[in-house]
């Protein structure tokens, strides 16, 4: 299965004497899954994980990976809703 995902980013204090700052943890979102190809342009069928399927007008990217690898960015280029999923147009998905 692979997920399309976007980052957030958390900030944790530590508790006791001096009150350091651990950085930012990332961590990802689950918006959707792809579940296929859509015709012959590149486009990627997506089933939406979000209440908000309109959140993915908000992306300029998406993090694109399995269930148990480290997420690759890739840059996103189109979205529409088609018959309750997403269509997607990703950087270097062209076929």
């Amino acid at each position: 299965m692979v997920q399309a995902a976007v980052r957030l980013s958390e900030e944790r204090n530590e508790r006791g004497s001096g009150g350091r700052r651990r950085t930012p943890e990332p961590r990802y979102l689950v918006v959707g899954e792809i579940i296929g190809a859509h015709g012959l342009l590149g486009e990627l069928k997506v089933e939406l994980h979000t209440d908000d399927p309109n959140r993915f007008r908000q992306f300029d990217q998406l993090f694109l990976g399995q269930e148990e690898e480290e997420p690759v960015a890739r840059a996103l280029k189109g979205f529409r809703l088609h018959k309750g999923r997403a269509l997607l147009q990703i950087e270097g998905c062209t076929d």
